[in-house]
């Protein structure tokens, strides 16, 4: 959502371009730039009242906020025009978070995420109405085993229904003017009339994956594996085509030992033999023998200990590509589950070495972690960076954490996460001229980089960038607001180079932390 952004130069105090003194008493009009339509400023960044003019104090200055495009008229004590500052662009972006943890919660229109616990009881969110909403609405429950209800105004509707309840996950509420829909949901995937679906929360915390078909629950996953709830012989498939062998055909494979010692039948591809804790010594398997190039020896490695069920071999060994080297060094003391072994077998043509690295690998998240503050501004840090007090003009100088080794510090990178990747920072650029050439063009540019490249200046690394043109009188004024974000290194330090392209250099710079996050 969009929000008024301070006027920065307003809060310094105006001067008189003759004598130097502030315009004591004096007062400004704004008007969108380029015309004499009048345009409005605030008293405060949520624009709730509105001037088009407004006295100044006895130093001159005034805390206004504005949106878009300005020229400032600037008058004496007396109402007389003292001169014009044009051009001015003002906008600043707003994500609007709130917490709660109890009940109930009446949702704003500023509202852009609710941070739900809860821990205490049953939340209620209280919406407001469908045709006032400008924008979705997140709600993330991620704290407490009770429930989240969301209550649409009136007799509005969300999905059809009069409340919407959820539970431990994150949901998106849009409105189509009348009526609230979930357009998106972190707990389920399912069809149109919600009978064929996948659920990772049917209860609370459960940490089950559920598969339904048709209304009917067929399998399970969860930290033991997989389960299928109705197995028969066309339950397991490849390529459409069930898989010959029954569960209960397989069992009778159970204490058979490959290689053993002791006399024993000898099965082959005509032979319907029934083998219960038998001894097989080189065993001839008929057309098997065709695909499985193992020894009985490595057969009987391979197999030891496996804890995979029936259903679970038979579905492992069906058109297996590794050797079988390969396949014992896979299954001999691999510590995944079952039901891991059978879907890593499962056609599967890495190398042993490859699926060993499967093992253990977590993933890392691109989104990025916005800034906790106090200043009533939120995702944006407390302590203001004053850029242009640590500048060198046309140089690179370095800004990092407390102790990060740069040649300067901001504490406000001392909360960033380690090993962080990059960082969003909101940068402001106010600058002024006087008694300079009518005409002339004045242009300043931040340009930004990793610590330690040797990356030149350039419009790719270009961050923010303000440029004016000389009035009449020998005066100028610019200002810009932007946000970028920066790649850092491992210790959270970049690096700045302002460039002037003019006489003069920033009059302020300063950057605020939004946040920061990691690369995919």
């Amino acid at each position: 959502m969009s929000r008024a952004a301070n006027i920065t130069f307003l809060l310094s105090g105006l001067s008189s371009r003759t004598t130097g003194e502030p315009i004591a008493g004096g007062s400004v009009a704004f008007v969108e730039a380029g015309t004499t339509t009048d345009k409005a400023v605030w008293t405060e960044k949520e624009k709730t009242n509105a001037y088009y003019s407004y006295d100044l104090n006895e130093d001159g200055s005034a805390e206004l906020f504005g949106e878009g495009e300005y020229d400032v008229k600037v008058y004496d004590a007396d109402g007389n025009l003292l001169y014009t500052i044009e051009g001015v662009r003002l906008e600043q972006t707003y994500y609007g978070v709130r917490s709660a943890s109890s009940s109930p919660v009446t949702m704003a229109s500023t509202d852009d995420l609710l941070l739900i616990d809860t821990s205490a009881e049953e939340i209620t969110i209280n919406c407001i109405a469908a045709a006032s909403w400008e924008r979705p609405l997140k709600v993330r429950h991620s704290t407490g085993s009770n429930d989240v209800i969301i209550n649409p105004s009136g007799s509005e509707t969300i999905n059809g229904s009069s409340t919407f309840t959820f539970n431990n996950t994150t949901i998106e509420i849009a409105s189509d003017g009348s009526n609230l829909v979930t357009t998106e949901s972190s707990a389920e995937l399912s069809d149109t009339d919600n009978d064929t679906k996948i659920q990772v929360e049917e209860s609370a915390d459960e940490d089950i994956i559920r598969f339904d078909v048709a209304g009917t629950q067929i399998g399970t996953i969860d930290a033991d594996g997989l389960t299928i709830d109705e197995v028969d012989a066309d339950v397991i498939k490849k390529d459409g085509t069930a898989i010959a062998a029954t569960a209960a055909e397989l069992s009778q494979l159970n204490g058979v030992t490959v290689g053993g010692s002791g006399a024993g039948d000898i099965v082959t591809t005509t032979d319907e033999q029934t083998l219960i804790s038998k001894t097989l010594i080189n065993p001839v398997f008929g057309v098997a023998e065709d695909a499985l190039t193992a020894t009985s020896t490595e057969i009987n490695t391979a197999c030891n200990g496996i804890t995979a069920t029936a259903s679970e071999i038979n579905t492992a060994c069906d058109g297996i590509t590794a050797t079988a080297s390969e396949i014992n060094t896979i299954a001999d003391g691999i510590t995944a589950t079952a039901s891991e072994v059978n879907t890593a077998c499962d056609g599967i043509t890495a190398t042993a070495s490859e699926l060993n690295l499967l093992d253990g690998i977590t993933t890392v998240s691109n989104s990025p972690t916005f800034v906790d503050n106090s200043n009533g501004n939120p995702n944006v840090s407390d302590t203001v960076l004053d850029v242009d007090s640590i500048l060198n003009i046309n140089a690179w100088v370095s800004i990092g954490p407390t102790d990060s080794g740069a040649s300067n510090e901001w504490t406000a990178l001392d909360e960033m996460s380690s090993g962080a990747d990059y960082i969003v920072v909101r940068f402001s650029i106010d600058n002024s001229a006087s008694s300079k050439t009518p005409g002339a063009q004045l242009q300043n540019e931040l340009h930004v980089r990793q610590n330690g490249s040797s990356e030149v200046r350039s419009t790719d690394n270009r961050v923010a960038m303000v440029s004016s043109v000389v009035d009449d009188t020998g005066h100028s004024f610019v200002a810009n607001v932007t946000e970028a974000t920066i790649p850092v290194d491992g210790d959270g330090v970049f690096e700045i180079r302002p460039t002037t392209i003019a006489e003069y250099t920033a009059e302020v710079i300063s950057a605020v932390l939004v946040g920061w996050g990691f690369n995919p």
